[in-house]
């Protein structure tokens, strides 16, 4: 069975993808790690070194192949992260340090593909250091903003034990602030999609949790009804009380607030026909590309 990997130093977490093929069928297979490179401390930057050995050791232990790795906000955006770049990739290969515009023309790639079935569409990607907008592949039909769930957190949030409805409506602002510039431009009336690697399950526990239909029972899809009950059931709410919204993985609740205020930015700036959640993501489609054109 043929295998590759992509690695994606996130903001949040670093992510090892496998993809694997037995030549009719591909499987997924996700590998996480914890960085927190959106604090800023200097505790979770030196991190970085010892995961990306933990990475080289994972992929080898898959016998699968590293085919890329990437990074994106986290180091854009921090000169001493990017000074690590060169001794990271003597374990994982050369980094690719993805500028915004590319890291969105390759999410849009990729989701177009497996989730919109190359149908017109506009895709949200709520990362922990930036968002991605994106409805095609060209360098005018995507906005990038530096308001992914780490980043609001850092900007805006004193608290951490709760989000401050003050705190919650500067986020608003600033996020709906970003998606100016493009607003006129982000086509109107299509399926949104929102992604990360873990949306589609955080949405599937979370509509459970708040008594609203599960997404199999909906199709995939959620309502706009469905998602106001979520963000009156967790934004602002101590994180104590919402855990059980994701006992898959409790830590996504401390970004699911900031994630869903990020959504409903998206959702007035495209007036969606549909909302679609999904566990795709710029790895994930990353890995599904590579391995239908192998390395040689």
């Amino acid at each position: 069975m043929t295998a590759v990997a992509i690695v994606d130093l996130g903001t949040a977490r670093a992510k090892l993808t496998i993809a694997s093929s037995n030549g009719s069928e591909v499987t997924i297979k996700q590998l996480k790690w914890d960085v927190g490179l959106g604090d800023g401390s200097e505790q979770s930057k030196s991190r970085i070194l010892e995961t990306a050995r933990l990475i080289a050791d994972a992929a080898a232990a898959e016998s699968a192949k590293i085919a890329r790795t990437i990074a994106t906000e986290a180091f854009r955006s921090d000169e001493g992260l990017r000074s690590q770049l060169p001794s990271i990739g003597k374990l994982l290969g050369d980094v690719d340090l993805l500028s915004p515009s590319v890291e969105a023309q390759l999410l849009w790639q990729g989701v177009h593909d497996c989730v919109l079935n190359r149908e017109p569409g506009v895709v949200l990607d709520i990362g922990g250091g930036s968002i991605q907008l994106v409805w095609g592949d060209s360098d005018e039909e995507f906005c990038s903003i530096p308001a992914g769930t780490f980043a609001l957190e850092r900007k805006f949030q004193e608290r951490s034990e709760a989000l401050a409805p003050d705190e919650a409506q500067r986020m608003r602002v600033f996020v709906g602030t970003g998606l100016d510039p493009v607003r006129a431009r982000i086509p109107k009336h299509l399926p949104l999609v929102v992604g990360s690697n873990i949306m589609a399950d955080f949405f599937s526990s979370a509509l459970v949790w708040a008594g609203e239909a599960s997404l199999d029972e909906s199709h995939g899809r959620v309502s706009n009804a469905a998602i106001e009950l979520l963000e009156e059931k967790i934004i602002c709410k101590r994180y104590n009380d919402v855990y059980e919204a994701f006992k898959a993985n409790p830590k996504f609740m401390h970004g699911a607030d900031k994630a869903l205020i990020v959504l409903r930015c998206a959702i007035d700036a495209v007036k969606p026909t549909a909302i679609i959640p999904t566990n795709e993501a710029l790895s994930t489609a990353l890995a599904r590309s590579y391995i239908a054109k192998p390395l040689s």
